[in-house]
């Protein structure tokens, strides 16, 4: 998947389109996925962790091409998706801005509940536990 798929998806969830989007839209969408990208890579690195895939790395731009690969796993497609639409909205409807967000969150959390987790013992620093 590109980065102008999600770009395109997240119009869509906002009744918008190429051609009739705010012009700003085109502009800030690039940044606004570079962000989403660097937020996401501590997550995306756990999930590579777990099915042994090599982690990606932070971008050294502030943007990406809309042209490019979408580096991250399919499970946070939804969520860059929701996170582009919510701050593309943010100025001009902030009720639905609120809303998008809210399930980009959703997502995040859902993904990161889902990995697998280890338990260790607990060190006793203060000789308490008898």
């Amino acid at each position: 998947m590109l980065f102008q798929d999600i770009y395109d998806t997240a119009l869509r969830m906002i009744c918008e389109d190429a051609y009739s989007a705010a012009p700003d839209y085109d502009d800030r969408a690039p940044y606004l996925l570079a962000n989403f990208y660097n937020e996401q890579i501590p997550l995306q690195k756990k999930l590579d962790a777990v099915s042994g895939r090599d982690p990606v790395e932070y971008l050294p731009e502030i943007c990406v091409d809309l042209g490019a690969d979408f580096p991250f796993t399919e499970e946070l497609i939804p969520p860059a998706t929701y996170y582009l639409a919510a701050m593309l909205v943010l100025d001009e409807n902030e009720e639905m801005s609120d809303r998008l967000f809210d399930r980009y969150i959703d997502g995040v959390a859902s993904i990161a509940m889902s990995l697998p987790a280890s338990s260790h013992p607990i060190k006793d620093r203060y000789n308490c536990l008898k």
